[in-house]
């Protein structure tokens, strides 16, 4: 039997989940998308694939039990994301996690609760990916590599062995990480870089190889 499941926001993120789920018989038998739920009243009744905005998250006082993928993943407002997440009061019970069935997850790997990885994925050997994250379409995340909390992976990222991405990080897409890299807390690394040595916390990093363009505001 297929739990009801909620979006959150009505977002890029969020809309390419549903197309996930609706591409994937096996997701289909296990997830029926109620709606998506976006505070912006503007965008109340929009839709993507049929699948309507219902309203803002009121609408969860509403729907006690229904579970909730929440996936805030603007490359602007990812220091955002974990007070936006916060915002939304739930349980962390009525979390889910979403895995498309094409990606490849090592037996020994281990994935958070409110994780979505995309079609296409490859996370390996005692890969570890905290709650709350993002991993878009062609990933490959190495083995030993860590996901820390609030973390955002673009597509086509590739994450060498040992790799560490610390808490409320965005790794732009095409973005290559050397083995034994650590990306520092709350960085964002732009699209394509290709990083060959650590980042410390808290800064905008582009090019290749990699260099600091400025310290987060």
């Amino acid at each position: 039997m297929s739990k009801k499941l909620f979006l959150f926001p009505f977002g890029g993120s969020a809309r390419e989940a549903l197309v996930a789920i609706l591409s994937s018989d096996e997701l289909k038998k296990q997830w029926d998308v109620v709606g998506f739920i976006d505070d912006d009243s503007q965008k109340k009744g929009q839709d993507c694939c049929g699948v309507k905005v219902l309203g803002g998250k009121e609408v969860f006082e509403q729907f006690e039990d229904e579970m909730v993928l929440a996936l805030p993943a603007h490359p602007k407002d990812y220091l955002k994301r974990k007070d936006i997440i916060a915002g939304l009061s739930l349980n962390v019970a009525r979390f889910a996690t979403i895995i498309h069935p094409s990606s490849v997850v090592s037996r020994d790997a281990r994935i958070g609760y409110n994780a979505f990885v995309a079609p296409h994925c490859f996370i390996s050997s005692k890969a570890v990916i905290g709650n709350h994250c993002i991993i878009l379409s062609n990933t490959v995340i190495s083995h030993d590599a860590e996901i820390g909390e609030y973390c955002c992976l673009g597509a086509n990222v590739v994450l060498s062995g040992t790799v560490k991405i610390e808490t409320e990080s965005y790794i732009g897409s095409r973005v290559s990480i050397k083995e034994g890299v650590t990306v520092g807390a709350q960085s964002l690394v732009g699209i394509g870089a290709n990083v060959v040595s650590s980042l410390e916390p808290g800064v905008v990093a582009v090019g290749n190889p990699a260099k600091v363009l400025r310290k987060n505001k």
